[in-house]
């Protein structure tokens, strides 16, 4: 049985991941910390990570970049895995997320799901087929997200690149006539869209679309119990989706 904490359990994804994790074997869920507390959870809901008593293999986190320093803190303290879930963190949270890695098992992914990890994989395959093809990613979202572009789309865009080499560029949202090796991305807000992330190869009269779509955020909830379990069988280290799906092969 795999004791788990979750991290934000009061927002739109903490609160899904609750209703499902209640309801997957293998998992006892020991509490909740969000800094908004109310709702209804079977389960003790604290403020602050200062009030959990409880022991804890998992913390499975989907709150604030506002509260990473705490979320590491507890996970250092108590000597538990991470499954991180929250977007919108900075380089220099990143590095220290990477410094929790060197004494945790930390599993991080800016989109906890299995379409998204095979939208990637799918994208290096085309990025080393169709070098001389021009390339646009569009991403959607609903209208109260936050960052533009979002983390997922950034990280696509940065895997893109890293297949093609330096010589090219991303760019955000088009201003004038496209540049050579320019990886343009634009956003998409509007109502409640869950997500999607489309991606254009086009070349000399033919077009190439890669696109995934998710419509509830039950879907990322699935992939951090996923992550979770796969998280408490790891030693010290950074996991990522490509460890995650490679384990599921």
């Amino acid at each position: 049985m795999i004791n788990v904490l979750i991290s934000g359990i009061n927002g739109g994804t903490g609160k899904k991941v609750y209703e499902l994790i209640t309801k997957t074997d293998g998992f006892n869920l020991v509490c909740g910390v969000d800094k908004a507390i109310g709702g209804d959870f079977n389960c003790p809901v604290y403020k602050t990570f200062d009030e959990v008593k409880e022991m804890v293999d998992v913390a499975i986190d989907f709150s604030d970049p506002d509260e990473l320093s705490h979320v590491l803190e507890f996970v250092k303290e108590n000597g538990c895995a991470l499954a991180e879930g929250t977007t919108g963190y900075t380089k220099a949270q990143m590095q220290q997320i990477k410094k929790l890695s060197e004494s945790s098992p930390v599993f991080i992914s800016h989109n906890l799901s299995l379409g998204t990890s095979m939208l990637f994989r799918l994208a290096r395959i085309a990025a080393t087929e169709l070098k001389n093809f021009d390339i646009e990613i569009i991403e959607y979202r609903d209208r109260e997200k936050q960052n533009a572009p979002g983390a997922t789309t950034l990280s696509l865009a940065r895997d893109i690149l890293e297949t093609l080499g330096e010589k090219n560029k991303i760019v955000s949202g088009r201003n004038g006539k496209r540049k050579p090796g320019e990886i343009c991305l634009h956003s998409v807000r509007g109502g409640n869209l869950a997500g999607a992330n489309e991606i254009l190869f086009i070349g000399e009269d033919e077009l190439i679309q890669i696109k995934h779509e998710s419509f509830d955020n039950l879907l990322f909830a699935r992939g951090a119990i996923k992550a979770a379990r796969f998280i408490a069988k790891k030693t010290a280290g950074f996991y990522t989706m490509k460890d995650f799906s490679t384990a599921e092969e």
